[in-house]
């Protein structure tokens, strides 16, 4: 939602210092309110002072002794140095540095197996339940990384880099009041690819679990159909040999249907397929068997090639979009690498191609809209905030 007209006065014909007390306003209502749930988006110029209002709100409760109880409040921006510096201007503003904390997210200071952390998040999991709860260094209570982490639970503000905080999302759930500084947007969509190597490596990993994905599950028949999709492309030749090229990117739908009839399925079959799997009951802890990024259970070795954790994502998205809605717009589309010359390749030859998904990150978006947030942004996207 945006704020009304009442709540925050136009920028344009205002003095600077009345914009300031406005976006003050606006900061002291969402923080005093229960019922104000959502995020507001404050449009103004850069310069206006919208999180130097916030940052001396903020210190000027905790200094006059005003805090609401166990009110938290997140203060997310793009940088570290930014955070950095904030988190000083709030701890000396508000008198109680104990009370204002600033989180960081992994690195090689603070990480005892950042590496493994990284590739796992490069894959779509969730380093901190695939790794850090039987972390030696965890568990011993000398990992600086979950130590700041649970030190900033007790803290009623808490400054972070935005992907501090979104890289592990649930925590947004303890917060009752989110300030966001500029650019929300990228953070609230995801992305995946999914190329043959990845398509080969969940087959691969069915393979291990033959009783439950015997060669007519479902889960098969979906890997097989996209397999044969981004395999399926062909180059189609310019007359002008010298003409530069670039990569080809087109709607999946359309090529599912040749497909399923080349499984020997109807459309109406496969779209079914589709349905059924999205209906099936969630795995515990949400992946599937053959999603696993461990190779053995004992010594805790990543499997290499290592599966992407996106089945289910992948599942729930093609499914709407297998849809009959009419919608013109689409989430998941096949990519294929051109030559960069149009005479580098014959006519007909196969083209290197891959599976893109776009897709919403859904548990942020319900977290947001569950407490009450603000925005600030010089030059919002709209169209991407109001459709989200």
């Amino acid at each position: 939602a945006t704020p009304g007209a009442d709540m925050l006065p136009r920028l344009d014909v205002v003095s600077l210092a009345a914009a300031e007390r406005g976006v003050r306003r606006l900061v002291r209502e969402l923080f005093a309110s229960r019922a104000q749930k959502g995020v507001h988006i404050v449009e103004a110029p850069c310069g206006v002072g919208k999180t130097r209002a916030v940052v001396e709100f903020l210190g000027q409760h905790l200094a006059l002794g005003k805090w609401p109880g166990s009110a938290r409040v997140a203060l997310l921006v793009d940088t570290l140095d930014r955070a950095r510096e904030l988190h000083a201007t709030l701890c000396e503003q508000s008198g109680d540095p104990a009370r204002v904390a600033l989180l960081l997210g992994r690195n090689k200071e603070n990480c005892h197996d950042l590496a493994r952390a990284h590739t796992l998040g490069e894959h779509l999991y969730s380093p901190g339940a695939e790794l850090c709860r039987k972390c030696e260094a965890g568990e011993l209570g000398v990992c600086e990384y979950l130590n700041q982490r649970k030190a900033a639970e007790a803290a009623a503000v808490v400054v972070a880099a935005k992907q501090a905080l979104f890289s592990e999302a649930d925590d947004l759930r303890y917060f009752d009041l989110v300030v966001v500084d500029e650019d929300l947007v990228r953070h609230l969509v995801g992305s995946f690819e999914l190329d043959r190597t990845r398509l080969d490596v969940w087959a691969a990993g069915m393979d291990e679990h033959p009783d439950r994905y015997p060669k007519d599950a479902p889960e098969r028949v979906l890997v097989r159909a996209l397999s044969l999709a981004v395999g399926g492309i062909r180059y189609t030749r310019p007359v002008n040999p010298e003409q530069a090229l670039h990569p080809l990117t087109v709607p999946l739908r359309p090529h599912l249907r040749a497909v399923a009839e080349h499984l020997g399925m109807t459309w109406q079959g496969f779209r079914d397929l589709v349905t059924a799997l999205d209906r099936k009951p969630k795995p515990k802890g949400g992946r599937q068997p053959f999603e696993s990024p461990w190779a053995n259970r004992g010594e805790r070795a990543l499997r290499d090639p290592m599966p992407i954790r996106a089945f289910g994502v992948l599942v729930s998205v093609l499914a709407r979009e297998l849809d009959d809605s009419g919608r013109a717009d689409s989430r998941l589309w096949l990519r294929a690498e051109q030559p960069a010359h149009a005479g580098d390749l014959p006519d007909g030859a196969p083209l290197p191609a891959k599976v893109v998904a776009v897709r919403p990150r859904e548990n942020v978006l319900d977290l947001l809209a569950g407490r009450r947030g603000v925005l600030f942004d010089a030059t919002p996207n709209r169209w991407a905030v109001d459709g989200l």
